[in-house]
């Protein structure tokens, strides 16, 4: 079925549900290779990191690898037209990595997010913007309100240096 101009419509559900298989489940970061637009801005990169693709890749590795038993969960999709699409998502897993500058707690975590995305003619994401109930994490991490919940410097440096 053609759809917009010209292009078959897209199934958002299904790709989202995809994207947390590769990613989260399979722990395929390569995938995003054929998701993400290689001028990717992610417009809610953490504090101290790129915007770009390269970034995006290490830091949903860095998730992955902290939860690494994580299981995410796609609540809902909703689209307009057919080049934005918002998907509200829950992450459940165990503190099993060095994550936000915290040492592995062993604690299970579960906390929810909403991502948009803008995508291209082909359907990369080109655009993204990503927000994470930070104040759950910080309660399930024993962290105190206050502190951060975004990677240390030198967890960055870090993860752009292996990508």
């Amino acid at each position: 079925m053609e759809h917009g101009r010209g292009r078959p419509k897209r199934n958002a559900r299904h790709e989202a549900e995809r994207w947390a298989d590769e990613v989260f489940h399979k722990k395929n970061i390569a995938y995003l290779d054929e998701r993400l637009h290689p001028d990717l801005v992610n417009h809610t990169a953490p504090p101290g990191m790129p915007a770009g693709r390269d970034s995006c890749k290490a830091f949903q590795t860095y998730l992955a690898d902290s939860y690494p038993d994580c299981k995410v969960t796609i609540n809902d999709v909703i689209t307009e037209g057919d080049d934005k699409v918002v998907t509200h998502w829950t992450l459940r897993g165990t503190h099993e990595g060095h994550v936000f500058g915290v040492e592995p707690t062993g604690r299970r975590v579960e906390f929810s997010g909403v991502s948009i995305s803008h995508l291209d003619s082909d359907g990369r994401v080109r655009e993204m913007w990503a927000y994470v109930d930070a104040m759950a994490v910080t309660n399930q991490l024993g962290l105190s309100a206050g502190e951060p919940v975004v990677p240390p410097k030198g967890d960055i440096d870090k993860l752009l240096a292996n990508r």
